[in-house]
């Protein structure tokens, strides 16, 4: 178990019981620790971590650019995901950049479970978000 992340607030998640006290929230499935894991995978920069200077994605050198191929940015997707210890083997992957925006989803077998879970990711200029099958972030 993990402590729950929320995407949209950058903070960890909070609940209230009917007495008033305040609890921290915990991933309580593996396909939503994955999904949590890989947020914090994409959200990472080389060198943020002292202790794992090469845990992340380096966007300015390796994503954003000009003419910058799909086909590379995919590559270096798919072996962030392939480097996240939860993560068996990718089943399915499928990618597309509409109106400056990327977006792909795909489906990974976990490695302590026989399930096969699907994930999309969307990157704006907004920033990026990660969804699960059910859409929940």
């Amino acid at each position: 178990m993990d402590f729950r992340f929320d995407q949209k607030d950058y903070d960890i998640s909070l609940t209230e019981d009917g007495e008033g006290k305040v609890d921290i929230e915990l991933v309580q499935s593996s396909d939503e620790l994955l999904m949590q894991r890989l947020f914090v995978r994409f959200k990472t920069f080389p060198r943020d971590l002292f202790w794992n200077l090469n845990y992340g994605i380096d966007y300015i050198s390796d994503v954003f650019g000009m003419n910058r191929p799909k086909s590379s940015v995919d590559a270096l997707i798919r072996l962030e995901i392939a480097k996240e210890p939860m993560v068996d083997k990718i089943i399915d992957f499928e990618s597309a950049i509409i109106s400056y925006n990327y977006s792909c989803k795909f489906s990974v077998k976990l490695k302590a479970e026989s399930t096969i879970t699907m994930f999309h990711i969307l990157t704006n200029e907004s920033g990026i978000t990660l969804t699960n099958e059910s859409g929940l972030a």
